[in-house]
């Protein structure tokens, strides 16, 4: 099994934040990969890379946006979900 963490780039009604969730895979993901998610439907990997050292995984990137959704309603959501979100990576438009 391999140690996965995937990251997403949410740009929602008013602004931009990131949310990031662990998993055990048992095949290494790759660029273009499609996810299915509970919370967000399908996504595409953009970005993969080892993170060795102490951390020894897997880090995988991608974008999605839901500009439908309040930055509340984005929280609980991807909350519920099993996503955390990294606060200091959140950033209102101008």
């Amino acid at each position: 099994m391999f140690r996965v963490e995937f990251a997403v780039h949410m740009k929602y009604d008013k602004g931009e934040t990131s949310f990031a969730r662990e998993e055990k895979l048992p095949f290494v993901p790759f660029i273009g990969m499609d996810v299915l998610d509970d919370c967000l439907g399908q996504f595409e990997i953009k970005h993969v890379a080892w993170a060795g050292g102490d951390c020894k995984m897997l880090l995988c990137q991608s974008n999605v946006k839901r500009k439908e959704w309040t930055i509340r309603e984005a929280c609980k959501s991807m909350k519920k979900a099993g996503w955390t979100e990294d606060k200091e990576s959140r950033q209102m438009d101008e």
